[in-house]
Parts: C-alpha cells; sequence; structure tokens
C-alpha cells in the first residue's frame, strides 16, 4: 500500500513539476494585428491578407516534397492555437494551416513570432527553426 502512494504522490508531482499548463499563457499586452503582407524564408512564402484567416502559401518544392506539404502556389486559411483553441501568435504554441480539406500543423515558437517574424519549427527536423520575415 505505501509502494502505491508512493507511485501516486511521485506521479503527481511529476504531472504538476513539470511545467504542464492547460491554459494559454496569459498576455500583458493588447493582442498584436494579424500578420499582412508577404513573409518569406528559404522554405518558401507565406502572402498573408491581413484578417487573420486567408493566407497564399508557395513552399520550395523540395522541402514541400520531403515535409509532405502542398506544391506551388495555394490559397488557404490559417490560425494560431493553444492546445484545441484559437490564440494570439505571440502566445501560441502552433500554426495550422488549411489547404484543400487538409490541415498542416506546425508548431510556433511564440517567443520569437511577432508582427514582423513568424519562426516555426521544421517538420523535418525539429532542430531547425522556419524563420519568415516580412518584407
Amino acid at each position: 500500500m505505501k509502494k502505491i502512494l508512493g507511485l501516486l504522490l511521485v506521479s503527481l508531482l511529476f504531472i504538476t513539476g513539470c511545467g504542464y499548463v492547460d491554459s494559454p499563457p496569459e498576455a500583458s499586452t493588447p493582442e498584436p494585428p494579424a500578420h499582412n503582407g508577404t513573409f518569406v524564408s528559404d522554405y518558401g512564402t507565406m502572402i498573408f491578407n491581413g484578417d487573420g484567416e486567408n493566407i497564399t502559401v508557395c513552399f520550395e518544392d523540395s522541402f514541400a516534397e520531403a515535409a509532405g506539404l502542398p506544391k506551388g502556389s495555394l490559397d488557404g486559411t490559417y490560425c494560431f492555437q493553444f492546445h484545441n483553441g484559437m490564440y494570439r501568435y505571440d502566445k501560441a504554441e502552433s500554426f495550422h494551416l488549411y489547404i484543400g480539406g487538409v490541415e498542416y500543423e506546425f508548431m510556433n515558437d511564440f517567443t520569437a513570432t511577432n508582427e514582423k517574424t513568424i519562426t516555426l519549427v521544421s517538420p523535418l527536423n525539429a532542430a531547425d527553426d522556419m524563420v519568415f520575415v516580412a518584407e
């Protein structure tokens, strides 16, 4: 019985002590404006129309093929999320693209994503960042 209680206590401490957060980080500043304009990187281009929803993407062909992403210039929608809910990009943990009925998810480095820069984790190598910078 002591072993079971000990395991439960260790498990509880592990879960609560590892930084698991069920709610998004609080923001002490007003929500930033939606991305607008062309953002470029070595991985491709994303064009935001400023409404916080519509996007045109064109990933570099070899990267798109290796990552299972669509090739060519395509229109779609996007959102930034924390867990399963939409959230502001400067505090969101993921970036979601919806193109042709398919969802593509990228981890968002919210510490480096702002109005002029979007920093996503590469789906090919988690050690690589895909930095999209506004032109």
